[in-house]
């Protein structure tokens, strides 16, 4: 976890360099607008032929335990967990969840 004083410093570092701010509803919308099309694109043939499912199997395949997946989104991953072997609990910064694919 990042200290309070490492945290005061990144924002320091992002004013200096005029970085504009990023409200948490501004990537929530790009995502909310193409969510629907993200199976397709991550889970899809593009994304077999490249090995990606494969790979997805193999991670998710080495959890075990209690399982935090941060940036759940549509939940592509989800089917691949082991009930056996795990539990998961799934965030997102969007609200359009599951709705992919």
């Amino acid at each position: 976890m990042v200290g309070m004083s490492r945290r005061v410093a990144l924002w320091s570092s992002l004013a200096v360099l005029r970085a504009p701010p990023c409200p948490a509803a501004e990537p929530q919308a790009s995502y909310d607008r193409w969510s629907s099309s993200y199976n397709a694109l991550d889970g899809g043939e593009a994304a077999n032929a490249l090995g990606l499912d494969r790979l997805r199997a193999e991670a998710v395949g080495r959890c075990s335990g209690r399982v935090l997946e941060v940036g759940v989104g549509t939940g592509l991953n989800l089917p691949l967990y082991d009930p056996s072997r795990c539990s998961v609990v799934g965030v997102d910064l969007s609200q359009v969840l599951g709705g992919g694919g």
